[in-house]
């Protein structure tokens, strides 16, 4: 964006600012002056058509838009705003500024008065954009018949836009909208018909045909499924209904779809459809559709199997079965799978409290890319062990550069909880190490020292066995030499 067209924005936005202050204080024709002003730098600035839903960014328009909407839903002096908006010279911005009005008003329950502003709208596309928001709010207020109604004003737009300069965007937002906002799929898919571009008509049916597999109508969903004419949205499309069909325990179904999907997408029912098998502890069959989800081949290609390795690991685990669950685990070939196995098992010995058994399980071997000590002072930190639990757990790790670590971590994780001080002290009274006491005193005496309150660090210190401490005006606390 140019510096004159930031400029320019810049004064929209200030405008805005000015008018919206007028109009709190019930100074009308002030405030429509600032925000006509506003328009009128607003709408020099491109109408970018969108090319896909749902949209990302805002234009200046766009952002004007939103604004000035946002001024008069606070006062709800919609005359005024529709009177600003009709004074906007370009037709395309004036229509869109007056669909946002209606669709506002509507929003605010009073449909009538929406539906009034929106037969005056007259391009075809902002139109149906408003009467889409107007249905919505008579169906919520159970005006079902006028909802019919407008609904079926709503179908001969699309048909008579099916004719205008860019029918196919304009047609795909509409079925777009129509089953995001009104839920009225066969309406959708009638209007998705009508669309003549073949990529456009395959988003939208995608979408159709997911929002029935969505309800439990997998039959309808498929049929349409089968008509997209573009592979990978057809593809997307079966997909997500095999996934739906997975989450609905229906794990056979879901395999038949799969097995007509050549492409990646299918990993994602297949992992629901390994969780199915965990939940009902079939574990033979949960690692045989595991097999069935490709490995990347490399690493900037998406991981799919790691979540299915944990789940079964994790499953053996919550059945109890913790000698399997470290077989499984261990015979895993790709070591990330692997982390994520032994990490599912690790916390469902925490669930139940048995931190021993998470240090048998050798920390350095499930690093998953965290820190494995840190993750297990985390998970003693979360089920609430008392300290001398805690110690006494550390003492079991081999090597006491790990035991002074995983100690450390404990303060680290109740340094970065609220209101743990009286925690931290009564841990660093248990340690025996004068090390970790010095860790705990740097975290409690922080704010002490950046205010240099040093007496109150030496105070601290004592509490809890450090007889000997030198504070520095450079904010370090520092054992004596």
């Amino acid at each position: 964006m140019s510096s004159q067209l930031l400029k320019d924005r810049s004064q929209a936005l200030e405008l805005l600012e000015i008018a919206d202050s007028h109009l709190k204080l019930e100074q009308i024709e002030q405030a429509q002056e600032f925000f006509a002003r506003a328009f009128q730098i607003a709408q020099a600035f491109p109408n970018n058509i969108p090319k896909a839903l749902p949209k990302t960014s805002f234009s200046v328009r766009e952002q004007v838009l939103d604004l000035f909407l946002r001024s008069y839903a606070k006062v709800e002096n919609y005359g005024s705003a529709v009177r600003v908006a009709r004074g906007i010279e370009d037709e395309d911005f004036q229509a869109c500024a007056l669909s946002a009005i209606a669709s506002q008003v509507a929003a605010s329950g009073q449909p009538d008065s929406a539906l009034s502003i929106a037969q005056t709208i007259e391009s075809n596309y902002y139109k149906a954009m408003a009467l889409i928001s107007i249905s919505r709010s008579y169906g919520n207020t159970e005006q079902t018949s006028k909802a019919a109604e407008v609904l079926t004003q709503i179908i001969r737009i699309a048909w008579v836009i099916k004719n205008d300069p860019y029918p196919a965007w304009m047609l795909t937002h509409l079925s777009y909208y129509v089953q995001e906002k009104l839920g009225q799929l066969d309406t959708a898919f009638e209007m998705a018909q009508l669309v003549e571009n073949d990529s456009d008509k395959a988003w939208i049916l995608n979408r159709v045909a997911r929002k029935y597999a969505k309800i439990g109508q997998f039959d309808r969903a498929i049929q349409i499924a089968e008509i997209i004419i573009d592979n990978e949205e057809k593809e997307l499309a079966l997909a997500w209904i095999a996934d739906e069909y997975a989450k609905a325990g229906q794990s056979d179904a879901a395999l038949k779809i799969v097995a007509t999907i050549d492409n990646d997408w299918k990993n994602s029912p297949l992992i629901q459809i390994v969780k199915n098998y965990v939940a009902a502890g079939q574990f033979e069959q949960a690692k045989e559709i595991a097999e069935m989800i490709k490995d990347p081949d490399d690493e900037d290609e998406n991981d799919w199997k790691w979540e299915a390795m944990r789940d079964i690991a994790g499953g053996y685990a919550k059945a109890g079965q913790f000698d399997k669950a470290l077989e499984f685990a261990e015979n895993l070939e790709n070591e990330y799978h692997k982390d994520e196995a032994l990490w599912a098992i690790a916390y469902r010995y925490a669930e139940l409290g048995q931190f021993e058994s998470i240090i048998k399980m050798a920390p350095a071997s499930i690093s998953a890319g965290d820190d494995p000590l840190a993750v297990i002072a985390e998970l003693m930190v979360s089920q609430e062990l008392e300290c001398d639990r805690i110690i006494a757990i550390t003492k079991t790790l081999e090597n006491e550069f790990d035991q002074r670590a995983l100690l450390r971590s404990i303060i680290y994780q109740y340094a970065n909880t609220e209101n743990n001080s009286d925690k931290i002290i009564k841990f660093a009274r248990s340690a025996t190490d004068e090390s970790i006491k010095y860790v705990a005193l740097e975290h409690l005496a922080k704010s002490y020292v950046e205010a240099k309150d040093y007496d109150r660090v030496l105070e601290i210190a004592k509490s809890i066995g450090l007889e000997k401490v030198r504070v520095t005006s450079w904010k370090y606390i520092i054992p004596p030499s």
